[in-house]
């Protein structure tokens, strides 16, 4: 697919990022690891994440089936080798707006998992790696209208929390097939940079979006110099 021009890297905000390291170790990015104690979710916050965790201790949140009437899902930004990103365009949208992969998180299932899981079933993507996480859980509301068309079983949510993951392909355009599972939910897809998807997506999405530019398109950016300059990434 034909890809859009590179645009300024947008500017980082305050909310941390989880950078992944090799053999399930993390850092933050914002600043060195620290000893500082694990901060488990409380039910006034229930998205908090354990400080410098890639992912909630399996028992602490995912087995909770619906937290503040928000539909637990996971939000999958997939990059390159030359920091474009992917995106496609969902089949039931007469808009033809743009979206990232995205799908719901299973009972007892791991955010990080359901991620590999739901980007395989939309995609057909396998070779990639889990390179980079928000710690904060994302949120948004859904329109009255666009809650009208969901199926039954949505009805009792008032929107989405996803926890987002940065990804990196290693693999070829001939893996992707949008038509794996025999139920397509996407016509088409392209790769494009970062920071000009938020503008392409449905309008109660770009919020999140807008924040998931913030936070990765620094990263993205970082680790296509360091691969150009072959200096290790971590």
């Amino acid at each position: 697919m034909a890809a859009i021009s590179l645009q300024a890297a947008c500017a980082v905000s305050s909310t941390r990022l989880v950078v992944c390291r090799s053999g399930d170790h993390s850092r933050q990015l914002s600043r060195p690891t620290s000893s500082s104690p694990v901060a488990l979710p409380t039910p006034s916050n229930p998205f908090r994440l354990p400080a410098g965790g890639l992912v909630q201790p399996l028992g602490a949140v995912n087995n909770i089936l619906e937290l503040n009437e928000l539909r637990r899902g996971v939000g999958l930004c997939i990059y390159r080798r030359d920091g474009l990103v992917f995106a496609a365009r969902r089949l039931d949208d007469p808009q033809r707006s743009w979206q990232m992969p995205q799908g719901g998180i299973d009972p007892e299932e791991d955010p990080r998992e359901a991620a590999l899981r739901e980007l395989y079933e939309e995609t057909g993507i396998k070779r990639c790696r889990i390179v980079a996480s928000i710690v904060r859980w994302l949120q948004y509301s859904f329109p009255t209208k666009v809650k009208a068309q969901l199926p039954g079983s949505f009805l009792r949510y008032r929107g989405q929390a996803q926890k987002w993951y940065l990804l990196e392909y290693v693999g070829d355009e001939s893996e992707i097939d949008l038509a794996c599972h025999g139920h397509p939910e996407f016509s088409e897809f392209a790769w494009m940079p970062l920071e000009l998807l938020p503008a392409g997506v449905v309008e109660f999405k770009q919020e999140v979006y807008q924040q998931v530019a913030r936070h990765f398109a620094p990263e993205i950016a970082r680790r296509v110099a360091a691969s150009a300059s072959h200096v290790p990434r971590g």
